[in-house]
């Protein structure tokens, strides 16, 4: 395997331990992670990024993404309420600049998750081509 390819493997399997960690951890973004790890994954092992996509906890997100860019209206919801809870959470417990930066990043990743479009839940049916 090339260095290229290894390095890629190594970071997408160190994102997968870092967002598996996430899902226990609150404050801590699984699904970034796991995104970044399917990034990895596609430039060096496609054993893995077929794992990563078929896995049964981030497998449903992750395709969605991975085929549209897409994210689902619940998960755009918990993702921002999180995110918000987090950040004012750390806002009583941490003074000074670091509130502003905090506040505009969060904007931000607020601002980006909005735009993404949203993904049919399993619960809407999807119209074939035929139609």
């Amino acid at each position: 395997m090339e260095p290229v390819r290894k390095l890629f493997l190594l970071a997408g399997l160190a994102c997968v331990g870092v967002g598996f960690v996430g899902y226990f951890v609150p404050v801590l973004p699984s699904t970034v992670f796991m995104i970044v790890a399917l990034f990895c994954f596609k430039r060096s092992s496609p054993r893995f990024e077929g794992w990563l996509l078929q896995h049964r906890l981030f497998g449903p997100t992750l395709r969605d993404w991975d085929a549209s860019g897409a994210i689902k209206p619940r998960t755009k919801l918990v993702a921002i309420t999180m995110m918000w809870a987090c950040i004012v959470l750390s806002s009583f417990v941490v003074r000074g600049l670091w509130v502003a930066l905090v506040l505009a990043l969060g904007a931000v990743g607020t601002w980006y998750i909005a735009s993404r479009p949203s993904a049919a839940s399993p619960a809407t049916p999807v119209p074939s081509p035929e139609a």
